[in-house]
């Protein structure tokens, strides 16, 4: 899994990739910053979501031209960066959306993380998502 953070604007993009799924956040920085991107890796990925789990703390990031560092409370992570420009995620994504989905909670505790979803249907024509973590 690799991650890459784009700055664009006033808004903060995160898109990551294990090679068979793309997962994509789009959020408002509140700034406006010059055009930026960079990969950080799979161990690096890990440990800031070691820092942020369960935390309110803020996260401060600091870009450099070959690291990131993340500043959390009292903690200060350092990483090296991936050389190279991350694949044009975009290609793949459906130009026309049949089926749009909306996350309308964010877990904060890895136990509640569903690891299976299930879709059904009622007579309604509604559709509904059920999650089991086992």
């Amino acid at each position: 899994m690799v991650c890459c953070l784009k700055t664009e604007g006033e808004e903060l993009r995160t898109v990551a990739t294990d090679g068979h799924r793309l997962a994509v956040c789009s959020m408002p920085i509140g700034q406006s910053l010059p055009s930026h991107s960079v990969i950080v890796p799979r161990k690096g990925v890990i440990e800031l979501m070691r820092m942020l789990d369960g935390g309110d703390n803020p996260l401060r990031v600091q870009i450099g031209s070959n690291n990131i560092r993340a500043h959390v409370g009292d903690f200060i992570f350092t990483s090296k960066l991936v050389d190279g420009r991350f694949p044009d995620y975009r290609r793949v994504l459906p130009k026309t959306r049949t089926n749009i989905w909306k996350l309308a909670a964010i877990c904060s505790s890895r136990r509640l993380l569903a690891r299976r979803f299930s879709l059904t249907r009622n007579s309604a024509a509604y559709v509904f998502m059920s999650a089991k973590t086992s």
